[in-house]
């Protein structure tokens, strides 16, 4: 079954970095604030998602809690790049351009992609960006010892 988010921290505590995508709604940000306290994950918690309001409502809550905001479009780059709520600006494949990973660094905050497959990592790498998402562990860990040594 789904477990739910207290379920998830009782089970696995403090051992553990949390990567929670929160959906629209202020309800949501708020109910996800109180298990937040109540478990006292604030240090074992990013947060990510699609909604600038999601990130907005909890930047007060929590403002040393890293969040990331998930970029689709070349506006919601440009906004998240400026916008105090985000500290990482993720972005779809297509939206991996030199361009914007240096408006990202350039606005001190670090620059990620999601969905990429072994290519799209070495590209990935080869442009600087600090962090991806991809289902290809292997792949990725080779290019990183190749390109960046680790």
């Amino acid at each position: 079954g789904i477990h739910t988010m207290a379920e998830v921290f009782e089970r696995y505590g403090k051992d553990v970095t949390y990567l929670v995508e929160l959906k629209e709604g202020q309800e949501q940000a708020r109910a996800f604030a109180g298990l937040v306290r109540k478990y006292g994950m604030e240090e074992n918690v990013i947060l990510q998602s699609f909604y600038p309001s999601a990130l907005e409502a909890l930047e007060g809550d929590f403002p040393d809690m890293p969040k990331l905001s998930l970029c689709r479009e070349q506006d919601a780059v440009n906004r998240a790049a400026e916008a105090s709520y985000a500290d990482n600006v993720c972005v779809k494949g297509p939206l991996m351009t030199e361009s914007n990973v240096k408006k990202v660094h350039d606005a001190g905050k670090k620059f990620c992609v999601y969905w990429t497959d072994g290519e799209a990592v070495k590209t990935a790498i080869q442009m600087g960006a600090d962090c991806y998402f991809t289902n290809y562990t292997d792949t990725a860990l080779e290019l990183e010892r190749e390109y960046r040594g680790n």
